[in-house]
């Protein structure tokens, strides 16, 4: 579930509330921390590369 634009976000980095503007990582248009993106798709990653042949064995 979405915060609401007037709760204020935690990093996850400094333990903090979320600067938003200035900060590195936040993503205006996800209104989030990319950090979850990158997780998010390194797992459907793994687990597609769990699924593939292996590829070292000929």
């Amino acid at each position: 579930m979405r915060k609401k634009k007037t709760e204020n976000k935690k990093c996850p980095f400094v333990d903090d509330i979320c600067l938003e503007e200035g900060c590195k990582i936040y993503n205006e248009r996800l209104d989030n921390c990319e950090i979850y993106v990158l997780s998010y798709n390194l797992f459907r990653l793994s687990k597609q590369l769990e699924s593939a042949p292996d590829l070292t064995s000929k």
